[in-house]
C-alpha cells in the first residue's frame, strides 16, 4: 500500500466520521428540544398538582368517606 492509498484510506475514514458526527449532533439536537419540552410539562404538572392540592380542603385522611 504506497502513501496515496494510505491518504485515500484516511480521506474516506474522515468523510465517514464527518457524516456519523452531523447525525449524532442531530440525534443529540433533537433529544435537547425533546427534554426542554418535557421538564415544561413536569413544571406545568407540578404546578396542577400544588392547585388541585390546594383547593380540595383538608387531606383524604382528614375526611369522612361519602357514605357517613
Amino acid at each position: 500500500m504506497d502513501a496515496g492509498d494510505r491518504f485515500e484510506a484516511l480521506e474516506i475514514k474522515a468523510a465517514y466520521q464527518e457524516e456519523s458526527l452531523a447525525k449524532l449532533n442531530g440525534e443529540v439536537w433533537d433529544l435537547s428540544r425533546r427534554m426542554d419540552r418535557l421538564e415544561d410539562l413536569v413544571t406545568e404538572l407540578r404546578r396542577k398538582l400544588a392547585e388541585a392540592e390546594g383547593s380540595e380542603p383538608g387531606a383524604p385522611a382528614d375526611r369522612r368517606p361519602p357514605h357517613y
